[in-house]
Parts: C-alpha cells; sequence; structure tokens
C-alpha cells in the first residue's frame, strides 16, 4: 500500500516541477477544468487519493504525516463542491490573476510535499 503514496508523492512532484518550470501550464490546466466544467474531477480524485492514503498510512515510515495528508485531501475533496460553481470560478480566477512567481512558490511547496510524501512510502 505505501507504494500507493510514494506513486501520488511522485506525481505531486512532477506536477509542482511543472508548475515551476512552465507556470502558464498550471493557468491553462486550471483554465481549462472551469471552462469545460470538468473541475467536479478534482473533488472525487482528492477524496479517492485521500482515503487511500488513509489505508495506506500505517504502513509508510510516517504514518501520522501520511494520515493528516490523507484528511487534509478528503476535506478538501468535500469543501469544493460546497463553494458552489459561482465562488469556484472566482477562487480560480483569483489564482489565474496572480503572477508566475506566486504560482512559483505555490509549485516549490508541491514539490516539498511530493518529496515528503515520496520519503514516507519507501
Amino acid at each position: 500500500m505505501s507504494l500507493i503514496v510514494v506513486i501520488m508523492g511522485a506525481f505531486i512532484v512532477l506536477i509542482g516541477v511543472v508548475g515551476f518550470v512552465v507556470p502558464s501550464e498550471m493557468k491553462k490546466t486550471g483554465s481549462a477544468l472551469i471552462e469545460k466544467d470538468r473541475f467536479f474531477l478534482v473533488p472525487i480524485f482528492r477524496i479517492v487519493v485521500g482515503v487511500l492514503f488513509l489505508l495506506a498510512a500505517e504502513s509508510t515510515k510516517a504514518p501520522i504525516f501520511v494520515t493528516v495528508v490523507g484528511v487534509a485531501m478528503i476535506v478538501a475533496g468535500l469543501a469544493i463542491p460546497l463553494l458552489g460553481k459561482a465562488r469556484l470560478k472566482a477562487l480560480v480566477a483569483w489564482f489565474l490573476l496572480r503572477g508566475d512567481s506566486y504560482i512559483r512558490v505555490q509549485a516549490l511547496i508541491a514539490v516539498a510535499l511530493g518529496a515528503a510524501l515520496i520519503w514516507a512510502g519507501a
């Protein structure tokens, strides 16, 4: 089960690296998800991954950390639909207006989180 944590950690690192190197891709992706009404996939993905993290937590080096990340993902996944479409669009629009520096900082946070998950699952 800890392999799931490693794979998701690697995926998060990859997203972070892309966001750092090409912040415009993060903007395009966020914009495309909202414009094409595909944003409902994000909460589903977060909830599923959060549950998988909870199931895998005990088999990792840092079960408390993985459990906290799993719970945070589930809470975020449940909160997104509660925002409503209008608020969600406004939030994404706000994010898209941030400069590349802001996106790069967020990307570095993602890389650090992903790396920590890889370590925990390895």
